[in-house]
């Protein structure tokens, strides 16, 4: 256990490591051992404002459209990104990659209860697990079919090419053995195992992609939306 961690001892302890991570104040926490990637600072007033509202964000990203980036990667990802095939995507002539926005972390089933369905009417895809002694559920919330959800590149509509999310939690199962490898047994045991009544882990996509339409003649671009929604909901409970 890092000394670092050593005073976590509720999911208060949890929240506001992240933020003090989120603010500059530390250079690590257990699920991210390097700084932010740039990208993220697109997203940060509101990753900030989320964990200050409870949500324990763990992974995260902007919506984006870049141009020209360079690659040999295969459409839609690399074989070590077949995981997140439907938050990424790389058109054919590798012209474009595109990603969804998307957020992900640790809740309490009160929070949760209270945002979901303002989730849902607002059209984005809701996905839960219960963490109760590491037996994932997933929950579907609120799912599109993908192969509707397509991306505009090269004046062209791709067809995302999978019909199913192929999610086994086991990403989740991934973050639970980091956080139980950084902090104390006692710690991690009240927080994710005595209590797992109270906590869930909560992932939201934003189903639509940046067209290409949208780039007027620009090398990349960025949406935020759906992270200034999500703040503005957990701001009025």
């Amino acid at each position: 256990m890092d000394t670092e961690y050593s005073n976590i001892e509720t999911f208060q302890d949890l929240l506001d490591l992240y933020k003090s991570f989120l603010n500059g104040k530390i250079n690590e926490v257990p699920t991210h051992s390097d700084k932010l990637d740039p990208e993220s600072e697109l997203i940060l007033p509101q990753l900030i404002a989320m964990n200050s509202y409870g949500f324990l964000t763990i992974i995260s990203q902007p919506g984006m459209l870049t141009k020209n980036v360079e690659s040999s990667f295969p459409p839609f990802g690399p074989p070590w990104m077949n995981h997140t095939p439907y938050l990424e995507f790389k058109s054919p002539t590798e012209i474009y990659t595109s990603q969804r926005q998307h957020v992900a972390g640790f809740m309490s089933k009160n929070l949760f209860r209270s945002i979901k369905s303002s989730l849902i009417l607002e059209g984005l895809l809701v996905f839960s697990w219960n963490t109760d002694q590491f037996r994932l559920q997933l929950n579907i919330e609120n799912y599109l079919p993908l192969t509707i959800a397509y991306a505009r590149t090269d004046d062209k509509d791709y067809v995302h090419p999978f019909t199913t999310l192929p999610m086994d939690g086991s990403t989740t199962l991934g973050v639970l053995e980091i956080l139980k490898d950084a902090i104390s047994q006692e710690a991690f045991q009240t927080i994710f195992d005595d209590m797992t009544s109270d906590m869930v882990y909560v992932e939201i996509v934003d189903p639509n992609w940046i067209s290409d339409e949208d780039m007027d003649g620009k090398e990349s671009v960025s949406t935020v939306d759906m992270f200034d929604y999500l703040v503005e909901i957990m701001e009025q409970i």
